[in-house]
């Protein structure tokens, strides 16, 4: 299959436009990225968007924050538990890691990912 940069998705944020240009960039570089990888290059830039707004979470409130709750006599408690963000933290990482395998993009994975064919002028493919 011959390569070709994915168009970006209006629909992702300005952050996420960036991560999925660089992705797709660095795949270009690599003749590893065909238009048929947009879908896939989307969900790695909006998750990794979604990462990193998770982690500014747990950076300014902590991993252990106070939550308050009502009781079974309708009084309120305040407890500490872990962070909500850091929950969506952890899944982003596991969904993101997932990602860039499939993509190549880590060393074990890099090697599987066959380069695609060129195209001259005439539109005859060629290595």
């Amino acid at each position: 299959m011959a390569g070709s940069r994915p168009k970006c998705p209006k629909e992702l944020s300005p952050e996420a436009r960036k991560i999925f240009k660089s992705a797709a960039a660095e795949l270009e570089k690599r003749r590893a990225v065909t238009s048929a990888d947009a879908i896939i290059l989307e969900l790695l830039a909006s998750t990794v968007d979604k990462y990193r707004r998770a982690r500014k979470h747990v950076a300014d409130e902590g991993e252990i924050v106070e939550y308050t709750r009502l009781s079974k006599t309708g009084e309120q408690i305040t407890t500490k538990a872990k962070n909500l963000w850091l929950g969506i933290a952890n899944e982003a990482e596991t969904k993101i890691t997932a990602l860039l395998d499939r993509l190549g993009m880590t060393p074990m994975n890099r090697a599987r990912v066959r380069p695609t064919k060129d195209q001259n002028e005439d539109g005859i493919k060629f290595l």
